[in-house]
């Protein structure tokens, strides 16, 4: 099976396009929480098969949070979890390493809204130069549409066989 990754990129924050807004969304930090960070990376990613970390042990998803280049943040609609985003800031490189709703929240018309707070919270990130991020065929049927509605510019495509 061919897989098509595409990366995606924004070089200032004047670059998102905000998507309208149709509910109130909140963001948490949810900084020190690798059990968050594991649930939601399988609950978010069972339907798009992210398999890579799926086995981690608790130590595991510990240590790969403790660098203090990772940023955690989730999202809420009246109180009730929708998804989360994970960011990896190195050198003023921000990277949405991963983004995504829960099953629950898909279907509601709040994937462009969520996915503006997350590139507001991205260009937060203190000397961010550019956001960037990386989606694929296996990915929501709308996942490239969104990012590049929301401002982000393509900049590389990959062909895989998987």
């Amino acid at each position: 099976m061919e897989d098509k990754t595409y990366y995606l990129e924004m070089h200032d924050r004047s670059e998102i396009i905000a998507s309208r807004k149709t509910k109130e969304i909140e963001i948490k930090d949810m900084a020190g929480k690798p059990e968050f960070n594991q649930r939601m990376y399988c609950e978010v990613g069972e339907q798009w098969q992210w398999i890579d970390r799926r086995e981690w042990s608790a130590e595991q998803w510990a240590e790969y949070l403790a660098d203090g280049d990772h940023r955690t943040y989730a999202g809420y609609v009246d109180g009730v979890e929708i998804g989360y985003f994970e960011l990896e800031c190195v050198e003023g490189q921000v990277e949405i390493v991963y983004f995504g709703l829960l099953p629950s929240a898909i279907g509601q018309g709040i994937g462009g809204q969520f996915l503006t707070a997350c590139l507001e919270q991205a260009w937060k990130v203190e000397g961010a130069q550019r956001v960037w991020v990386h989606t694929c065929t296996l990915d929501h049927e709308y996942a490239l549409a969104n990012y590049q509605s929301r401002g982000l510019k393509l900049y590389d495509t990959v062909n895989e066989i998987v």
